[in-house]
């Protein structure tokens, strides 16, 4: 068997061991099984994907990281029954911080790719739409989380988080209308997963704790994991074909 089946035999046997705990109430061991896919994923591209970007590679480091500190902190607060205010503020701060530095280095990545004086002169319009929309969206996720907040200075936490989420996915946009190719397009199809996986993930925390939108919310990460490694099989010059000095 290839390795690189083995790896996704492992992934998705994480995903189904995930669902089927958090459907049977066991949160504890299925917040485990979440927390290995990404891990996975990002040992999977360091060992089977030749030419590497350091800034993927960053992105994958940074939000591993994250996921696999929640195991153990959880794991130490559990044993030895530490005050629940700790894990919060691991949870809350420090997470947040390592997946805004992720999602920091994913927004440099497909920068990279995209001309900006180029957006500026040919999809200036787009830029407008896409600024005015995030504005829009940060502003709406601001009022679903905002009454939720123990401290008022957690809602710049919150904007922070939102607005680079969503500026990756307007990048990833442009970056698919200036490239036009097959790296492009997994890159944004992987940026619109993300978004809404932490949509679903704002629901299950701020509207319905129903495990079912968790697991959604799981589910579109996932499938945005599979579409980063995807792009990176593919050069940024493949099937390009937008006349870029029209």
């Amino acid at each position: 068997m290839k390795i690189s089946k083995v790896f996704v035999s492992l992934i998705v046997g994480c995903f189904i061991l995930f669902a089927t705990f958090e459907l049977m109430g066991h949160y504890n061991i299925s917040s485990v099984f979440e927390s290995l896919i990404v891990p996975l994923v990002a040992v999977a591209y360091f060992f089977l994907v030749k030419e590497k970007s350091i800034w993927f590679l960053f992105f994958l480091l940074f939000y591993s990281i994250s996921d696999i500190l929640g195991i153990f902190v959880e794991w130490i607060i559990d044993d030895y029954n530490l005050d629940e205010k700790l894990y919060f503020a691991y949870d809350y701060y420090i997470a947040n911080l390592l997946y805004d530095l992720a999602y920091l280095c994913l927004l440099i990545e497909v920068s990279r790719f995209l001309s900006f004086s180029y957006v500026i002169k040919k999809l200036w319009i787009h830029l407008l739409v896409l600024t005015t929309l995030n504005i829009y969206l940060v502003y709406v996720l601001q009022l679903v989380s905002g009454s939720n907040l123990r401290y008022e200075f957690e809602g710049v936490f919150e904007i922070v988080y939102n607005s680079i989420v969503l500026s990756v996915l307007s990048v990833s946009l442009l970056n698919y209308f200036y490239n036009d190719n097959k790296k492009s397009l997994y890159l944004f199809l992987g940026s619109l997963s993300i978004v809404f996986s932490e949509v679903m993930d704002i629901a299950f925390i701020y509207v319905s704790n129903n495990p079912m939108i968790y697991i959604m919310g799981s589910g579109f990460t996932l499938l945005a994991f599979y579409f980063f490694y995807q792009q990176s099989e593919f050069a940024n010059s493949a099937d390009r074909f937008k006349i870029l000095s029209s």
